[in-house]
């Protein structure tokens, strides 16, 4: 029996699991709802089964040990790491010249690039080096961080 429902916001879900923990999640970031004893799950693993982390009626004690053990100690450190200084700002902003990247390449005035877009350092960091935890010192407005922040995903 179904104990869960599904409402469809403007670029995320949120599911309500009746008497349970309830879970959001954006329809475009990959992540597929699995349902075990009629409740949701996110399968952030992408396994098609529910792993022991995913599962929000454990004790969080043990939903962290399960993720840990499959982590690598690299992993495990780049999140307790974090990034240079980056800036989420306007092209003529001191704070974007000073901590400035590179998309593919180039400066952000030299390409089609968007300032929500990840610059190549910032794909580095998170793609190669395990980091996980970005340091924004600047930003125009909380709709440019929010889709600078979709990006990450």
């Amino acid at each position: 029996m179904k104990k869960w429902k599904e409402i469809k916001k403007h670029g995320y879900n949120i599911i309500l699991n009746e008497g349970g923990q309830n879970i959001a999640y954006s329809p475009n970031s990959g992540v597929k709802i699995i349902e075990e004893d009629g409740y949701a799950f996110k399968n952030l693993s992408k396994s098609g089964k529910l792993e022991k982390y995913e599962d929000w009626r454990l004790p969080v004690e043990e939903r962290a040990k399960d993720l840990a053990s499959k982590m690598s100690i690299e992993q495990i450190a780049g999140l307790m790491l974090y990034s240079a200084h980056q800036s989420i700002s306007t092209k003529d902003d001191f704070f974007s010249k000073a901590f400035a990247g590179t998309y593919n390449g180039k400066k952000l005035e030299e390409c089609d690039a968007k300032i929500t877009d990840l610059t190549d350092q910032q794909k580095n960091f998170l793609l190669n080096d395990n980091l996980r935890h970005v340091l924004i010192t600047v930003v125009d407005d909380a709709k440019t961080s929010a889709v600078w922040m979709y990006k990450l995903l």
